[in-house]
């Protein structure tokens, strides 16, 4: 994706290179700012990102701590910010990204190009939100627990072949009549699929019958 503009880029000395790298990437306008003018560059339009082109201290203190707090103050969507900084020394703006002294412009353009996507993120849940506002006034209720992990529902046992004593016992008094849809081995010679036999005896019918064995549990006829 290409660079979206305008970006400023803060130096006290011009950084022909980065600004080359910014163009070739299709970023446009590119701003060139000293430090001492990088708060009112902040002000005169609305900014997609900032670039620190050079490592160490700003040699603004005052401009640099008036730079942050204008991009934690403000309303629109996230403003990156990305900063050469040393091994020995932190980012010359607390809040920003930083990046190697010595990393090349190709590694700061593309590291910039993430941090613009998270803007262009950023900036479709604000319009989102102004939508839900604009409609009657009220956000949707958003769910507190994450979809990813368990809900904490109880599922059913799964179904047993072998019955409690207690449903042997109803079952036991109520057979009389045995079904079956297919054609297992222990089906009676001559019998055919969808036939049923009618037990003389229901008890000794359930006895003889293994309920482990059976391919389809063995039901009793509503009563």
């Amino acid at each position: 994706m290409s660079l979206q503009g305008p970006i400023v880029v803060v130096a006290d000395k011009p950084a022909p290179d980065l600004v080359q790298a910014l163009g070739a990437a299709g970023a446009f306008p590119i701003v060139e700012r000293r430090w001492v003018d990088a708060p009112s560059a902040f002000i005169s339009g609305q900014l997609s990102a900032i670039v620190l082109a050079e490592p160490g201290p700003a040699s603004d203190a005052k401009a640099a701590d008036t730079l942050a707090l204008q991009i934690q103050s403000s309303s629109g969507p996230f403003i990156p910010l990305i900063g050469r900084a040393r091994s020995d020394a932190g980012i010359a703006t607390p809040g920003g990204l930083p990046i190697d002294a010595d990393a090349s412009t190709s590694r700061l353009v593309a590291r910039l190009g993430m941090a613009l996507r998270i803007r262009a993120l950023h900036a479709a849940v604000l319009r989102r939100v102004e939508t839900f506002s604009s409609q009657d006034g009220t956000l949707p209720t958003l769910p507190q627990t994450d979809p990813a992990k368990p809900s904490g529902a109880t599922l059913p046992a799964p179904c047993s072949r072998q019955p409690s004593a207690a449903s042997a016992s109803r079952l036991h008094d109520s057979l009389s009549v045995r079904c079956w849809s297919a054609a297992p081995a222990w089906m009676p010679r001559g019998s055919s699929a969808g036939s049923c036999e009618t037990l003389t005896s229901p008890a000794k019918g359930l006895m003889d019958l293994s309920f482990a064995s059976l391919p389809e549990p063995i039901c009793a006829p509503p009563m």
